[in-house]
């Protein structure tokens, strides 16, 4: 599966500890390997289309199903944080 990755996604993943930075690389490599999305923990997002949120543990992962089908990940935040912020 096509993923991109947008510089707040970025500069999100960078303020977060090394290890859970780790933990979205590994999430990231394996969403790229998996041809489509079951097995991961993808909600959509109530009111949007195009836009889900992947948990991982403390974390939420947002991202944009692109027209292409490429997945677009664009925010990532705390639980409690990432309603606020995203989309």
């Amino acid at each position: 599966m096509k993923i991109e990755i947008s510089k707040k996604f970025k500069k999100d993943t960078a303020s977060l500890s090394s290890e859970a930075q780790k933990k979205i690389f590994v999430l990231l490599s394996n969403i790229e390997a998996a041809e489509d999305m079951t097995g991961f923990d993808v909600t959509k997002m109530v009111g949007y289309s195009n836009y889900y949120r992947i948990r991982m543990g403390i974390y939420r992962l947002g991202y944009k199903l692109e027209q292409d089908g490429s997945l677009k990940f664009e925010r990532v935040a705390k639980r409690d944080e990432i309603y606020k912020i995203y989309p």
